[in-house]
């Protein structure tokens, strides 16, 4: 009976991308709204790789001040790694001037936090919506994304379809399966915008790279 044989650095990447699933699950009562954190989103990732036995997967965050045009920086690199092998994304988070009832070292750790936070939604395909985690206007100046067109929607939809036949799925559960595992919850193809959609293509891009190594 021959060993099965270990997956390679690519395919365990691709595993754990498809299995993530990390929804917004911290509530800020006084502004209203969800939002996900660089630790929630790191004990999601140890989970799946204790579900999935992907053996020596470590994801990890790194850091450095930059100084820009008179203001900080600090630039977060996210990396995923087997120990040889590597995946990294890299996000800049600019320290604001001030912040209201905030000392110098709470300011710049909220820098450091919102760059880490979005370093490892790059790297790990994670929705990547703009969603307030603080009241410090980081994301001030970030384009709001557009309501995706006709044309897009349609690209989408036939991608999602013809993916959901290689895979032997019902379409419709299976567009539910991916978007909920990338948005936390399943939603509606008209609804989406332009980041979503990338997001999800990127997404599923990678399930068919998956699919096509087995």
């Amino acid at each position: 009976m021959s060993e099965e044989k270990e997956m390679s650095f690519h395919e365990k990447y691709c595993q754990l991308v498809m299995k993530l699933n990390t929804p917004k699950d911290i509530k800020n009562d006084f502004a209203g709204f969800d939002y996900r954190t660089a630790e929630g989103i790191l004990k999601a990732v140890k989970l799946v790789c204790i579900d999935l036995e992907l053996k020596n997967i470590v994801v990890i965050t790194t850091e450095e001040v930059e100084f820009k045009e008179g203001r900080f920086y600090k630039r977060v690199t996210a990396t995923i790694t087997d120990g040889i092998n590597k995946y990294t994304s890299t996000f800049s988070a600019r320290e604001p001037e001030s912040k209201p009832k905030m000392d110098e070292s709470q300011v710049s750790g909220s820098a450091s936090t919102y760059g880490r936070k979005y370093a490892l939604q790059n790297l790990l395909m994670i929705s990547d919506d703009v969603d307030p985690d603080s009241l410090d206007n980081s994301n001030e100046g970030l384009p709001k994304p557009k309501q995706a067109s006709e044309v897009q929607m349609k690209a989408v939809s036939e991608h999602a379809m013809k993916l959901a036949n290689k895979l032997n799925e019902e379409p419709k559960a299976f567009w539910n399966r991916i978007t909920t595992n990338k948005f936390g919850k399943s939603l509606d193809l008209k609804k989406m915008d332009t980041a979503q959609m990338a997001t999800l293509n990127r997404y599923m891009n990678e399930l068919e790279k998956a699919h096509s190594k087995k």
